[in-house]
């Protein structure tokens, strides 16, 4: 493989647990830590937002404010007010009360001082971002507030084109911006070639990498499409089975809780490595016995249904031609079916990819 051709290690490694929104929050601060990274960043931001952010004495990242709630990154003045909050998305929901509420942060705290609210989102939901932040000042009655959306790629270039000569090489400035980019892109535009025979059996494990990444993306979008909740990431994994978070539905009884993950034990027969489990102790006693005979009682689910460990599965099937968005959307109404079979999603249309 030659140099061009090579994926930097962080890109490579973008669908693995970990290495999302509030890794390359914090990452994204570290480098702006440094004075010419910072201060390239912050002339920037003055220009889109039209604010004078010379007051910034202090770049922070996941600053509590307690009823407020938790800023990704925060530039405060010498006296700790929030001049500049930075609200980094990727694929995670962005609701108009929690913009809102940054608002009424640096309405309650910047004490008149000119202050400002940046959504950092990808480039495909900066239209949808701008939307809810019309909202979101609407509510507050902020409607003169300096705000902006910008993507991930526009401050990067930026700051890539502010790296000096003596910023550049294998251990600089530079090489660092490559690697957090490289995770970005992964993240934000999601690219999967066809799996062919990686689709079924053993061979899934070559492409493993890639099927991580499929899992934990049709996961948020099924996160942010049904309005369900987002459990928190599994930190201890089954031996066969490697579910990325698990989400919460209405169910046929309260708290049904599923997960789509990769489970090496069924593959191994064969069998597509992708299914949806509905773990055993979810909701109220039997839940997972009611499940499985609404499900049972249908032709297309009843014949695929496998019981193991106490849980409930359901196989996903990869279509081996597909590739990209393609892919995660068949993943994503696959699961949508099966929840609306078993009761645990009212039938309707899928929301529209962010």
């Amino acid at each position: 493989m030659s140099a061009a051709e090579r994926q930097p290690l962080l890109g490579a490694l973008a669908g693995r647990a970990g290495l999302g929104e509030t890794f390359a929050t914090e990452a994204l601060g570290v480098i702006l830590q440094n004075r010419g990274m910072r201060n390239a960043g912050l002339r920037y931001l003055e220009e889109i937002l039209a604010i004078d952010l010379s007051g910034i004495a202090h770049l922070l990242t996941e600053v509590d404010h307690r009823e407020f709630g938790r800023t990704d990154i925060e530039g405060q003045d010498v006296s700790g007010r929030p001049l500049l909050i930075i609200e980094a998305k990727f694929g995670a929901t962005l609701t108009v009360d929690q913009a809102a509420s940054y608002l009424a942060l640096q309405v309650a705290e910047s004490a008149g001082q000119q202050s400002g609210l940046v959504l950092l989102m990808p480039e495909a939901r900066i239209a949808d971002a701008a939307h809810l932040m019309r909202q979101a000042k609407a509510r507050v009655g902020e409607v003169d507030r300096a705000t902006a959306c910008i993507s991930w790629t526009q401050l990067l270039d930026v700051l890539m084109q502010a790296t000096g000569d003596e910023e550049r090489g294998s251990n600089s400035l530079e090489a660092d911006l490559i690697q957090l980019r490289a995770l970005i892109d992964a993240r934000t535009r999601f690219v999967l070639e066809p799996l062919g025979v990686a689709a079924a059996g053993e061979e899934w494990q070559t492409r493993r990498a890639e099927l991580v990444g499929l899992v934990d993306i049709a996961t948020q979008l099924l996160a942010d499409a049904l309005g369900v909740w987002r459990g928190p990431q599994v930190a201890r994994r089954d031996i066969v089975f490697a579910p990325s978070y698990y989400l919460k539905a209405a169910g046929p009884v309260p708290g049904t809780y599923f997960s789509l993950g990769l489970h090496s034990g069924f593959a191994s027969e064969g069998l597509t490595p992708m299914w949806l489990r509905f773990h055993k102790l979810t909701g109220e006693r039997r839940a997972v016995k009611r499940i499985r005979e609404l499900l049972g009682d249908t032709l297309r689910f009843g014949p695929v249904l496998r019981h193991d460990g106490g849980h409930l599965w359901v196989p996903i099937a990869l279509d081996p031609l597909r590739a990209d968005e393609a892919l995660v959307d068949d993943v994503v109404d696959q699961v949508r079916a099966i929840l609306v079979a078993a009761r645990a999603e009212s039938v309707g249309p899928r929301s529209n990819r962010q």
